[in-house]
């Protein structure tokens, strides 16, 4: 229980403080996406192997492309098709198209996390906006195409960065601890 308690401790003070460090800027807005990283330190405890955490990022970084093939079948169907057809090729056939993708033929390689995949779409429709992407709808607003896309990977970056050191600091605490008590 007590190693429960300094563990949502020392989650909630890294948090605070990296909340404090980039809300600074003009990006501070979108810290949303750093919590979406840190489904890897409580799903798995993957925080401390580099490895898993690069293969995480890679994974959501495929994703926002997937996305922005989401965002292009909107944009220049959206006038064209029906809802019904415009949703059949976006939410079934390119869905499709991204697990197969990911499970078949990614099979042990990078990209291979299909969450971390299906979190990068997520960020790229929530940033963008439906359902006429790029004409100010999502929470980007005016900026461009590449800022979106550097903005969203930075900051799951920064999260599997809070993730790394939230593992750091409890394992030195525990570590302290356990020493105290000999």
């Amino acid at each position: 229980m007590r190693n429960t308690v300094l563990l949502c401790v020392i989650v909630a003070l890294v948090n605070f403080v990296g909340i404090l460090l980039i809300g600074t800027f003009s990006i501070g807005q979108f810290i949303w996406i750093s919590f979406l990283a840190l489904q890897a330190y409580f799903l798995k405890n993957v925080a401390m192997n580099k490895v898993i955490c690069l293969e995480l990022w890679a994974s959501f970084v495929v994703g926002l492309f997937w996305g922005q093939i989401s965002n292009l079948i909107w944009y220049f169907f959206a006038d064209s098709l029906s809802f019904f057809t415009l949703n059949l090729i976006d939410g079934g056939f390119l869905i499709f198209s991204l697990c197969a993708g990911a499970l078949i033929f990614f099979q042990n390689k990078l990209p291979k996390y299909l969450p971390a995949t299906f979190t990068g779409l997520t960020v790229t429709i929530l940033l963008w906006g439906r359902p006429v992407p790029f004409v100010g709808q999502g929470l980007l607003g005016d900026r461009s195409l590449l800022a979106g896309i550097v903005i969203a990977c930075f900051m799951y970056a920064y999260g599997l960065l809070l993730a790394y050191m939230m593992e750091f600091i409890y394992e030195l605490a525990l570590k302290r601890r356990q020493n105290k008590f000999k």
